[in-house]
């Protein structure tokens, strides 16, 4: 045979060899990659394929394994969500693959119908509460931002989300739930170091140390982050204010107010297995400000405020399924200031001295059985009390306040979870509550059922019922008062303020695994919402606390996914809003208002390399109610470069946020006789941040402790 005639068999046959190996790599992988689900079928296309054709095919719910062979292209894909009891469960790492993302707070943000608004996260329009491996914790929305933004997406397995949480998570509502990948390795230590600076009108900095050690089955965290620098308001108000005299007082007023700010986090944890964790979270603030007010009113003020945390938590889990914890926060936040100031009525100096100081215990078991022929059986039950001791002092008018206020909340649970096939299951539960304070007390039934329905491999129906109860902040229900706009604002506690009841029910359909449609209606009793109301006896501006009759909202999503290529990666989210507040004895104003507002999310990845990407986010809203508050139209446009070297140890970023200066949001008041309208100054914020990890760290997420009720 001729040396060209071998030569030719030669590489024919080392080409086949080669598809070969490379076909039994790319399944073995994804078959090891992905467990308890379906790997689809791995195509081989021939020389001649046209690439763009396929790219356009490729989307969120497909890891493509892409090879370059002499006249060979090989592909395989696989489903990023699965359905299972009561959730439905995104494979988060492959749905966030070639998009840059580096932040367990930005992975989140890729999940359908998941968007940000006004610093924390929200799920088809609504609250969502993030948990991490099922305990029972919360998270205030300024909670998640500093927690998840400093965490990197990698220590994420998956997330679970249910638009109604199974009583058996000790939550009620949505809950999104982060799985973490934890270390097999026998001992491993590890850490990481962060520095950011981002400039709006002032600069802030940000200096964070993070470190992991595992030594057999004992683990430890550590985290400290130090947050400081400067900020800026600047504002106007206008108020048409009528007096029962019939005459009107026009105000008009611009205020700057400077601050400056240090923000310290720190927190520690031991860890033995998945059986016990012991850990301590603490946080220190401390707010200066200097603040000056002209116009038809004209000011001068200056405060200081200290806010400290401690917590100290402890968690253990069985392995037959019992689960216990308790949780143990104590909380200060003492503030002092001066005011000197000259409304239309004449002066007013006074001075302020308030402080808060809340002790909160919980404690809680649970417990699960899983019996024959898929059903599961789980009750439990969680206890929490609080003393809140707080007191007020006012230079003028005699206005003192001090209150010892006891709160307890107990629940009990039980429910039951069944499948029928892979195509059936069914998580339903019963939860009994008694709330009791010094002025109110009640006992409410909460029902959850949640079933799922997979009629082929790539479509999912969910149907879900829950209800839920939401408690106002601490400060809220007491009696003190604070003072705004040099005097003119007043700020008032509600003692009689009850928390609210809500109800929903969502169906949720996921076609081909990526295209989601969400369609929902919940109805809110006794819904509460801080206000503002101009007396007519009097030149104030009163801002407090009020219940509603109730809330009512239905709404629409659409969820798709768009690619092209290997070096675009889209998803874009549209929201259909209908709102409903009635109020029948709001001070002499009843109302029942209505409005229509859509919402779109548009998330872009550009891919230059495996080294450089571009995010490219924008948001837009119409306007919309709060109450008898008008809120205007708003967006969000923001741009982020990133460069991963040194392997990916070193991420450098640069960013820029809210570039068009749409995002504020300026109420305005104009019902009947209240007529009252703000407006903020928006600036741009830009910034760089590098992150440098030595050992592969990957940070382990923890939960935040819930301040969502304490003193702001």
């Amino acid at each position: 045979m001729a040396v060209g005639g071998r030569r030719a068999t030669f590489a024919a046959m080392k080409r086949t060899m080669l598809l070969a190996l490379l076909a039994v790599a790319t399944m073995a992988g994804a078959q090891t990659e992905v467990q308890n689900q379906e790997a689809e079928t791995k195509t081989i296309r021939q020389a001649g394929t046209d690439l763009q054709a396929g790219a356009q095919k490729d989307s969120l719910t497909m890891d493509s394994l892409l090879q370059a062979l002499p006249e060979v292209e090989v592909r395989g894909s696989r489903h990023i969500v699965r359905a299972e009891q009561g959730k439905l469960v995104f494979d988060l790492p492959h749905l966030i693959e070639g998009k840059g993302v580096s932040t367990a707070y930005d992975a989140l943000k890729e999940l359908p119908g998941v968007t940000e608004q006004n610093g924390g996260l929200l799920l088809t329009g609504r609250h969502v509460t993030v948990i991490i491996d099922g305990k029972p914790s919360t998270m205030a929305a300024e909670q998640v931002a500093q927690l998840l933004k400093s965490m990197p997406a990698s220590r994420i397995r998956n997330a679970e989300v249910m638009v109604a949480a199974p009583a058996r998570y000790q939550l009620r509502g949505q809950v999104i739930n982060l799985n973490l990948l934890h270390n097999e390795a026998q001992q491993v230590v590890q850490g990481q170091a962060r520095l950011g600076v981002e400039r709006q009108h002032d600069a802030k900095f940000t200096e964070a140390a993070s470190f992991f050690g595992q030594w057999q089955k004992w683990s430890a965290d550590a985290m400290f982050t130090h947050r400081h620098g400067h900020d800026f308001y600047e504002g106007e108000t206008r108020s048409l204010h009528s007096q029962l005299s019939g005459k009107v007082y026009d105000i008009r007023s611009h205020t700057l107010a400077p601050s400056r700010s240090h923000d310290y986090d720190y927190r520690f944890e031991v860890d033995y297995g998945s059986l016990f964790s012991l850990a301590y979270t603490g946080n220190f603030q401390s707010l200066h400000t200097n603040g000056t007010t002209d116009g038809s009113i004209t000011s001068e003020a200056k405060g200081h405020s200290r806010h400290t945390l401690h917590n100290i938590r402890a968690d253990y889990r069985s392995p037959f399924g019992l689960k216990a914890g308790a949780d143990f926060t104590h909380y200060e936040a003492p503030s002092a200031g001066t005011v000197t100031s000259v409304l239309p009525t004449g002066p007013k100096d006074y001075e302020t001295e308030s402080l808060q100081r809340i002790n909160r215990l919980k404690l809680y078991a649970s417990m699960e059985h899983k019996l024959n022929r898929n059903w599961g059986v789980n009750y439990g039950a969680s206890f929490t009390t609080t003393s809140d001791r707080s007191h007020q002092n006012i230079s003028f008018e005699g206005m003192n306040s001090a209150a010892l206020l006891h709160e307890t909340i107990a629940n009990l649970y039980a429910g039951f979870s069944k499948a029928w096939g892979k195509r059936l299951s069914l998580d339903a539960s019963l939860s009994v509550e008694r709330f009791h304070n010094d002025t109110f007390r009640e006992w409410v039934l909460f029902p959850t059922l949640t079933a799922v329905y997979t009629p082929r491999q790539d479509h999912v129906v969910q149907l879900s019922i829950a209800g839920n109860r939401n408690y106002p902040e601490y400060w809220a229900v007491t009696s003190a008062k604070g003072f705004t706009d040099g005097g003119y604002g007043e700020v008032v506690g509600n003692p009689d303020l009850r928390p609210a009841k809500d109800y929903q029910l969502q169906a949720v359909y996921l076609l081909r695994n990526k295209y989601q449609l969400a369609l929902w209606f919940n109805h809110t009793d006794d819904y509460f919402v801080q206000t503002c109301y101009q007396w007519q006896d009097r030149l104030a501006m009163e801002y407090r606390h009020v219940n509603f009759d109730f809330r009512q909202q239905a709404g629409f999503m659409a969820y798709a996914p768009v690619s092209v290529g290997r070096w675009l990666r889209s998803s874009v989210s549209a929201y259909l809003l209908w709102e409903r507040a009635k109020d029948s004895d709001y001070y002499d104003l009843p109302f029942d208002r209505h409005v229509v507002s859509t919402m779109f999310n548009l998330r872009n990845t550009i891919i230059f390399s495996p080294v450089f990407s571009m995010n490219v986010n924008g948001f837009a809203r119409t306007k919309s109610h709060q109450g008898l508050y008008d809120l205007p139209a708003s967006g969000n446009l923001t741009v982020e470069l990133q460069a991963q070297l040194l392997d990916k140890r070193l991420l450098l970023k640069a960013f820029a946020g809210n570039i068009l200066k749409t995002n504020a949001i300026e109420p305005r008041l104009d019902y009947q006789t209240q007529h009252y309208n703000m407006g903020y100054t928006d600036y741009s914020t830009f910034g760089l941040a590098a992150t440098l990890s030595l050992g592969g760290y990957k940070a382990r997420q923890r939960e935040a402790v819930d301040t969502s009720r304490f003193k702001k």
